[in-house]
């Protein structure tokens, strides 16, 4: 096993040991006498400790006893004794050190010898690099800070002003007579890197309340998308949309009926909506989607989208027609194309101009309504009342019974060819776009010649930095985003799936064990948004060795104790209840709330974070992380769709209209590689042509 293997095996083995089971004191000098500890790592102990790592990663005996022995010279060279502290002799001043080692053998020692002595002591630098991500400061943050503040060759109003902070305050924070505040808890990253921690070592060592790695920070400005900026921009101005009245809500679970009924004239599979129970559900239930006992995703949609344009007829002039609250509540308003086209203008300019794929679906959902024969508006004559006296008038809408049916089909039918018409009128004319760019929050990751290097580094920051296990919370959260940012990478579903993935005890649910260290996903087609397109075949599919460990962790000692763990079979839970609100119509409808955790929630985690972990990253949800793994294959696999599709779990039709931007660039790209290897191998050949 590698050396570096050996170390991550070693950590992770003493991190899976059951704390219960454990005392905590043995475990520490353990880890202190074999591992080291760098704050307090001698260079004897660092020839030790390195020594018996070597050999047991199945090292001879003699190349150990010849790197012991450049790791000795190394000190001679320096005079430092067996018994220094390594300190930044490996870190911050290696590179001068390593400079003056080499000066200092030249004469003394062959060419060969001093090539060797040189890669050995790259060596144990890595070695040492590696000593220092394992983290084994004391659980106290005072503790921590004073072992921390001792090792330092700096004396401790020196790091005081290199961080900006009272030298009496810091020395309050060592001696544990005070904890920095919310506010300052920002410099403490600061005073790792003045003590050469590792990220983190200091800051998750304060309690939940103070620090902010676990913990939301309203005060912090963060950058936004141009999407987000012009959201909140739109948002000052207020909101507008429709609520769901008696009166609309009457009307929305017909027209919901309607939709979802497979027997009703000109019904298909294309223009009918699914229901599904609601446990089958992974996003958070609004009162439009729910109708007889059952949720329908579709109805959500669709209601979102038209009550903006209900909402718009209520405001006054010049943006909506200043109607009353109690007119404007009725979908007879679909059937009036002006008014239509009128709130699709007001849209645009709202989104700077862009006509927007949202609004070609507003469109759409608009036409599907009032279509002849499959329209729900359409077939509703009824609905004409709803109008005020005026409007009817105006449309000749007068009269009941057979009448009023003749001439409300006679208006809409002729509404839908007028809306069809500009719509098509659009497409021709206007430049139709996205409003949020997928792509912005994640480009320079994309433009990368390797875009999945990032991930994995995410993940492996994401392992490195574990919360303390008195931090309950924080631990137990720390666990189970391991697994899902993990599982997403390796198997990269969207996240509606992962929301609505089941692990049950007794090997039925979604997450199965296949074998002794061996798990699976599966999935029925009915469990997917589009069983009849892209989810038209089962998911079955393992899950990474990699992630075994960590998921038998979490299902042994967090998920037990995450909320509605007791009443719910979903893998994934929240660690807290948060600002909730009580829904009222789940309550009237099902008798109970929404269990688990939804989809926006699992991808506002992930967004938070990547912020965190990634680089000058403004956070990114878990719709990205597709698109990161689907980029980076047809960068190193140039138009190899298929492939992605099956990564995906999506139609090839999909996939090729998403990334077919990527074949001419990446085409290059293999081709410059193509160019590259045939120059190598004709200097090779020009070469033996020689000999």
């Amino acid at each position: 096993m590698p050396l570096e293997d050996q170390l991550h095996y070693q950590f992770m083995l003493k991190e899976s040991q059951n704390p219960a089971d454990v005392d905590t004191k043995t475990t520490e000098r353990q880890i202190a006498s074999e591992l080291g500890a760098t704050l307090t790592m001698t260079y004897a102990s660092l020839t030790d400790a390195g020594r018996n790592l070597l050999s047991d990663g199945g090292m001879p005996k003699q190349q150990v006893d010849n790197l012991v022995a450049a790791l000795n010279l190394w000190r001679r060279v320096h005079e430092i004794s067996p018994d220094a502290l390594v300190g930044k002799h490996f870190g911050t001043d290696f590179d001068d050190m390593f400079l003056r080692f080499q000066d200092g053998i030249q004469d003394s020692h062959a060419e060969r010898t001093r090539r060797d002595r040189a890669e050995q002591l790259l060596r144990w630098r890595t070695l040492h690099d590696q000593l220092r991500l394992l983290d084994t400061l004391p659980e106290r943050f005072s503790d921590a800070l004073k072992l921390a503040v001792d090792a330092s060759p700096h004396s401790l109003p020196q790091i005081a002003r290199s961080i900006g902070v009272a030298a009496p305050t810091l020395r309050r924070w060592k001696l544990g007579e005070g904890l920095p505040k919310s506010v300052d808890v920002h410099v403490i990253a600061s005073l790792e890197i003045a003590l050469e921690l590792p990220k983190g070592a200091l800051v998750r060592r304060l309690p939940p309340t103070r620090r902010t790695r676990y913990s939301r920070t309203p005060h912090e400005k963060r950058p936004s998308t141009k999407f987000g900026q012009r959201m909140q921009r739109n948002r000052r101005k207020g909101a507008y949309a429709i609520k769901f009245t008696p009166r609309i809500a009457t009307q929305w679970k017909d027209l919901t009926r309607f939709k979802s009924d497979l027997t009703r004239e000109g019904a298909t599979q294309r223009n009918s909506w699914r229901v599904k129970p609601l446990e089958k559900t992974s996003f958070r239930v609004p009162p439009a989607a729910v109708c007889d006992g059952q949720v329908c995703a579709t109805a959500g949609v669709h209601f979102g989208s038209i009550a903006s344009y209900l909402g718009r007829l209520a405001l006054p002039a010049p943006d909506g027609i200043g109607l009353a609250l109690a007119e404007a509540d009725t979908l007879a308003w679909l059937a009036l194309p002006a008014h239509v086209e009128a709130h699709t203008r007001w849209m645009t300019r709202r989104a700077d101009g862009i006509v927007h794929n949202g609004l070609m679906m507003f469109l759409g959902h608009v036409r599907s309504h009032i279509k002849p024969i499959t329209g729900y508006v359409w077939s509703t004559p009824g609905l004409a009342k709803t109008l005020p006296d005026s409007v009817r008038e105006e449309l000749e809408l007068s009269g009941d019974g057979p009448e009023l049916k003749q001439a409300w089909q006679s208006h809409c039918s002729r509404a839908y060819e007028r809306l069809l018409s500009f719509t098509n009128l659009l497409e021709r004319r206007a430049r139709i776009g996205r409003s949020r760019h997928p792509r912005e929050r994640i480009e320079t990751i994309l433009q990368d010649d390797f875009p999945l290097l990032h991930l994995v580094a995410f993940a492996e920051a994401l392992e490195s930095t574990p919360p303390p296990i008195e931090h309950r919370r924080d631990y137990l959260s720390w666990l189970r985003d391991i697994v899902f940012v993990r599982m997403l990478i390796s198997n990269p579903l969207r996240v509606g799936m992962y929301a609505l993935m089941e692990y049950k005890p007794d090997n039925t649910g979604h997450l199965r064990r296949t074998g002794p260290g061996a798990w699976g996903i599966f999935f029925e087609p009915s469990d997917f948004k589009n069983e009849a397109g892209a989810a038209c075949q089962p998911y079955s599919a393992s899950v990474d060795a990699r992630v075994v460990p960590w998921l038998e962790r979490y299902l042994s000692e967090a998920r037990p104790y995450l909320i509605d763990a007791d009443v719910s079979d979903r893998l994934f839970l929240p660690t807290v209840l948060g600002p909730r609100k009580a829904k009222v119509h789940l309550a009237l409808e099902f008798g109970v709330e929404q269990q688990g955790w939804t989809a926006d929630g699992l991808s506002n985690r992930l967004k938070a974070l990547t912020r965190i972990h990634i680089p000058g990253c403004i956070g990114f949800g878990a719709h990205a992380v597709r698109h990161i793994i689907a980029t980076d294959h047809l960068k190193r696999n140039p138009a190899d769709y298929v492939t992605v599709a099956t990564l995906l779990h999506d139609t090839l039709a999909t996939v090729m209209k998403e990334y077919a931007h990527l074949s001419a660039s990446d085409g290059l790209r293999a081709l410059t590689s193509g160019i590259t290897q045939a120059m190598t191998e004709l200097q090779a050949r020009r070469g033996a042509s020689v000999r």
